[in-house]
């Protein structure tokens, strides 16, 4: 995984710690895990399980696309060829932007899909 999109989502994590109130302790203990594993998400040493991404969510009363929306992003962004560098700004650019929001898009849909699942299976 790009070290790029784990930083993202430790700093959602981080970001929706502050916006519930919570300390790294706090969460730790709600989710049964250590603050130091917090830590490691928040620094991007590691990754929280699309479960435990879940609960995560859950705790800080957010839903799961906002841990994964930057994410998506950044990965389509580093992943994506770098043929409109250099070209007109208003063609190749715009043209690039239009087909990665398309494909966030698609991909919220698959999120929205995951998420029903994992509550169906509770």
């Amino acid at each position: 995984m790009p070290k790029k999109m784990v930083t993202t989502i430790g700093k959602s994590i981080e970001k929706a710690v502050i916006d519930a109130d919570l300390t790294r302790g706090e969460l730790a203990k709600e989710l049964g895990i250590t603050a130091k594993m917090v830590g490691h998400w928040i620094t991007g040493y590691r990754n929280p399980s699309l479960p435990t991404l879940q609960k995560i969510a859950k705790a800080t009363k957010k839903n799961l696309g906002y841990f994964l929306d930057s994410s998506v992003k950044d990965v389509a962004i580093n992943t994506g060829d770098n043929s409109a560098v250099g070209r007109n700004a208003s063609t190749g650019t715009s043209e690039r932007i239009n087909e990665l929001e398309k494909e966030i898009a698609y991909l919220k849909g698959k999120i929205d899909i995951l998420e029903k699942l994992l509550k169906k299976d509770k």
